[in-house]
């Protein structure tokens, strides 16, 4: 399971809003609240296409539904605002 840290975060997914995973590495925090907490859309946003290259094989795993909900940018965070 997650750390302390990562469940603290979770807590303030709002349900039907969009996330922006900045810096996502692995991706955990925008998957669960693009899985389990009912985002509208969630940003994957890494500068490192070595550390996306997992959440694309996960995200190809599932449902059109939720790919169409995923967006995956490789790109630093900072070129977001």
């Amino acid at each position: 399971m997650s750390s302390g840290r990562i469940e603290a975060i979770l807590r303030y997914i709002r349900p039907g809003r969009p996330l922006y995973d900045l810096c996502c590495d692995h991706g955990l925090i925008g998957l669960t609240a693009l899985l389990e907490k009912g985002s509208s859309k969630v940003y994957f946003v890494d500068q490192s296409l070595n550390a996306l290259r997992p959440l694309q094989n996960v995200l190809a795993q599932k449902s059109a539904e939720i790919q169409a909900r995923a967006f995956v940018i490789g790109s630093p965070a900072e070129h977001m605002v």
